[in-house]
């Protein structure tokens, strides 16, 4: 058996370090020149709708109420109940579940006082 000779030679790879500065510098330009003309075109597209470019807006105060209009939809002070608080709110308190048949709801600790009683008598729920 004849040994082949070996003529591939040992190459170091070398990570071309000044193409990846170059790319990634270029990309960062890039980004600088699109949020440039983004800038340009939005104040442009202002200048057109508001050409004295005086924002009323700004002179407005903070909302207050107006008159004896009900505005719970869009009072900021009380925001509205999470659905979390409504149902625990529900398992509080007293109402009828069924007023013909005369089913009550009662309040989720209460109920559980009255079946841990009557389990302390021996009965079923």
């Amino acid at each position: 058996m004849e040994e082949q000779p070996n003529d591939a030679e040992y190459v170091e790879d070398v990570v071309p370090s000044r193409i990846i500065l170059r790319v990634a510098t270029g990309t960062v330009l890039f980004s600088v020149l699109l949020c440039v003309i983004a800038f340009l075109l939005l104040r442009e597209r202002e200048a057109r709708r508001r050409p004295s470019m005086f924002f009323s807006e700004r002179q407005l105060g903070a909302p207050h109420d107006v008159s004896d209009l009900r505005q719970d939809l869009f009072d900021l002070k009380t925001p509205a109940a999470t659905l979390k608080e409504r149902q625990a709110r529900e398992l509080e308190s007293f109402s009828w579940a069924d007023q013909e048949q005369r089913l009550v709801k009662i309040p989720i600790e209460r109920a559980i006082d009255l079946v841990v009683a009557d389990a302390a008598k021996g009965s079923r729920p």
